[in-house]
């Protein structure tokens, strides 16, 4: 459904179907406005091909979570979405559709960010940049700056959503940091000013702050009836803080406890990137959160890293993959399935299926191969930030070896 109903742009205003898109581009909302981009000769070609049943490159992500057992945004969205049907029914037979209905936006305001998340690159970050530069991303030698904006005109970009603000149903704040950008607090004023505080909100943020020029956004979500805030927390204490450069796990804990407390309608969840990095670590962490009461056994939702692919759990040599399914499968069945006795399947399952899924990907192919690009990118980070994988993940020290 997201070809029919989803507008989604990247940092530098690269329209795309979805977060997960591994194709082409779309366009761009600095050359053309929504309403040309949703009928692109691209969308065009999309939409026709899922209607004849033709499986798209790009829609790869979605393909792989599903044969690894899990629910992809692909069937979330056919969910979501699906008393939209009639919009894939009037689709012509070029792929155009006779009248445009965003229900999902997708709003990444900027690059900017105050992390240098391992896994990240300057497409999520205004802060990577030298980074990039320094491990040779190409992606880093097209632009002359950190920072991205989809336009050039705040107010401007503001004004195109607004046009589409009636009729959407779901918006997903990304960056960058949402919560550090000042469009996020303008759209969501926006919002309560035209009284359309039904629409569901829906949040990645790194939770380094709550407030952005005298705001408090516990105060704004508050006045929503539906939000989904999902914490980019990968590991606990000094493990955590390597992985995003720039956390003080402490502060970030503070602010989790604090949104918690006083938001007691909006849904939290922790999502963390599943990787080579914090494999063995995750099922630690999310038992601990769980007897510490910072977190209900369902809302942790790991994210499979599958990109840049030295850092994918796949990568792992196959006697650290042995400790990881282990580590998995018996935080799966031994802990969360007898902790769940009496409760309903919804408050335990998705958190189980979620590791098993994970487990699935990492078994499903080997990319060891790649150790060696990743013990070079490591050392050129640790070096430039004065950091050590081997002080942070002493339990895996073995990667560091020829």
């Amino acid at each position: 459904m997201l070809p029919w109903v989803s507008l989604y742009n990247e940092a530098d205003g690269t329209v795309l179907p979805c977060c997960h898109w591994m194709g082409p581009a779309m366009g761009s909302l600095r050359r053309s406005p929504p309403e040309e981009l949703l009928n692109s000769q691209a969308v065009r070609r999309l939409r026709r091909d899922m209607l004849a049943g033709k499986p798209s490159s790009g829609c790869s992500y979605c393909y792989d979570s599903e044969l690894t057992g899990g629910f992809s945004a692909r069937k979330w969205a056919n969910h979501r979405f699906a008393a939209d049907q009639d919009l894939v029914e009037s689709t012509r037979e070029d792929g155009s559709l006779p009248k445009i209905r965003v229900r999902r936006l997708h709003v990444i305001f900027s690059n900017l960010c105050n992390f240098r998340c391992r896994m990240c690159s300057i497409e999520r970050s205004s802060s990577w940049y030298e980074d990039a530069l320094l491990i040779g991303d190409l992606k880093a030698g097209r632009f002359k700056h950190a920072l991205w904006t989809p336009t050039d005109d705040l107010a401007g970009f503001l004004r195109i959503l607004e046009r589409r603000l009636p009729e959407v149903q779901v918006i997903q704040m990304v960056g960058g940091e949402p919560l550090l950008a000042a469009g996020h607090y303008r759209l969501l004023e926006l919002l309560l000013e035209r009284k359309l505080n039904h629409i569901t909100l829906q949040y990645n943020t790194n939770f380094s702050t709550l407030t952005f020029r005298g705001k408090d956004v516990t105060c704004l979500w508050n006045q929503f009836k539906d939000v989904e805030v999902a914490a980019s927390f990968d590991a606990m204490g000094r493990r955590g803080e390597y992985l995003r450069k720039g956390q003080d796990w402490g502060e970030s804990v503070r602010n989790w406890r604090r949104a918690r407390r006083e938001c007691p309608r909006v849904k939290f969840s922790v999502a963390p990137v599943a990787s080579l990095f914090n494999a063995l670590h995750l099922p630690d962490f999310h038992r601990e959160w769980i007897e510490r009461g910072l977190i209900e056994p369902a809302r942790f939702g790991l994210q499979i890293l599958r990109s840049p692919s030295y850092y994918s759990m796949q990568a792992l040599p196959p006697e650290l993959k042995a400790r990881v399914a282990e580590r998995f499968m018996r935080h799966a069945k031994d802990y969360l399935r007898p902790l769940a006795a009496g409760r309903q399947p919804k408050d335990y399952l998705p958190s189980s299926l979620n590791f098993m899924m994970a487990l699935n990907y990492m078994m499903a192919a080997d990319r060891s191969s790649e150790l060696a690009t990743f013990r070079r990118v490591t050392a050129q980070l640790d070096g430039a930030r004065g950091e050590s994988f081997e002080a942070a993940f002493p339990e895996l020290a073995c990667l560091l070896d020829e």
